[in-house]
């Protein structure tokens, strides 16, 4: 059996050897000016999409009102915000992995386009630093109350005032109504917007029990009721106040280079992403092994007529806040695998499928 293999690995290298062709690590190549295809094993880059929900609880404008003119105690009482990681997700890409450039000497008219094409695209794609990137946000400002009462801000006083006036040389006083415009106290248009939210409530109450004398049809019905009903919630926060929630996204990318723990960002549930640093804020990402195969575990080295590829170790990757497990699954690293070597000619003779990501064979035919 060992006089069989040997003789197939025999065959392979004088095989190699007949095509011309060779492979040699960048800094060995003895003739670096007949290189026909220059190419490079990937790592994997790491980019984890983290979404954070921000809630924005707002105090009602009459809020102090509401038990005054509405027998209810106030749901908000002062501004405040809250902070939720929400979801986490991870991608893998590729990127050039510098220290393990190849170049190919020989004529590479016989190869396969297909299989040149795909190494190439590995040496192609550019790299990548510990960076934070693709923010976006649709909380830019939250919205005011905007409407405080169906009534008019304003009001109509009558001032009255006195003229003195000669009649008959008799001086006179004579009373003079004068009309003037005011805005309305923050009280006055309280008690306006608990009276409209009462009377929207009796119209809602009218529809739903068929007290009108017309009553419309039951598809109008329910249209109605419903717009009533996000109007009598509009004027029940001026009084109660209202949560607005909305959602931002970013990445985090970088390149591990080892198993280990990698401090991501500090995060706070009162003011989101933060500079302050402590054991509970910090989000952590840990990789451990679970294929611990690396490239001292290859038996074969590398020769000039064997062709190197990558087979990627398997890592359990771990996000986590303050001991609170936000993320876990197992992903595939080239940097954390290992090189292994096939007869230059597979490239020729055969039709060999890479994986775009991890450089892995995925298929020989």
């Amino acid at each position: 059996m060992i006089r069989y293999a040997f003789i197939l690995i025999l065959v392979s290298l004088m095989a190699s050897c007949s095509s011309g062709l060779k492979v040699y690590k960048q800094n060995e190549n003895p003739s670096p000016e007949k290189v026909s295809l220059e190419y490079c094993l990937p790592k994997n880059k790491l980019d984890i999409l983290f979404t954070v929900k921000k809630t924005h609880l707002i105090p009602g404008v009459f809020a102090k009102y509401a038990k005054e003119y509405l027998e209810i105690s106030p749901k908000v009482d002062k501004e405040n915000y809250h902070w939720e990681i929400v979801s986490v997700e991870h991608q893998l890409s590729s990127v050039r992995d510098t220290s393990n450039v190849y170049q190919i000497t020989g004529k590479l008219d016989n190869i396969s386009a297909n299989n040149w094409l795909q190494i190439n695209n590995l040496s192609k794609i550019g790299g990548s630093s510990f960076t934070v990137s693709r923010e976006s946000s649709d909380w830019s400002h939250f919205p005011d109350f905007t409407e405080l009462s169906l009534k008019k801000i304003m009001i109509e006083e009558s001032k009255s005032s006195y003229k003195t006036v000669i009649v008959d040389s008799v001086p006179k006083r004579i009373p003079i109504s004068n009309t003037v415009l005011r805005n309305k106290s923050e009280q006055e248009m309280a008690k306006d917007a608990a009276k409209t939210l009462m009377k929207i409530r009796k119209r809602k109450l009218r529809l739903i029990g068929a007290i009108n004398e017309k009553f419309p049809e039951s598809g109008d019905v329910r249209f109605m009721v419903e717009k009533l009903e996000q109007e009598e919630q509009k004027y029940l926060e001026l009084f109660m106040g209202k949560t607005e929630t909305v959602k931002e996204q970013f990445v985090i990318s970088f390149i591990p280079e080892d198993y280990k723990s990698y401090r991501l960002f500090n995060f706070s549930e009162t003011q989101g992403r933060v500079q302050e640093r402590s054991p509970e804020n910090s989000v952590i990402l840990k990789l451990k092994a679970i294929d611990n195969s690396s490239d001292s575990d290859s038996e074969n080295k590398h020769h000039q007529d064997l062709f190197p590829y990558r087979i990627p170790g398997v890592a359990s990757l771990q996000i986590s806040q303050g001991g609170a497990l936000l993320y876990q699954t197992n992903v595939e690293l080239s940097q954390f695998g290992r090189i292994q070597y096939l007869p230059i000619n597979f490239l020729k003779d055969k039709n060999l499928k890479f994986d775009t990501v991890t450089g892995a064979i995925k298929e020989i035919k």
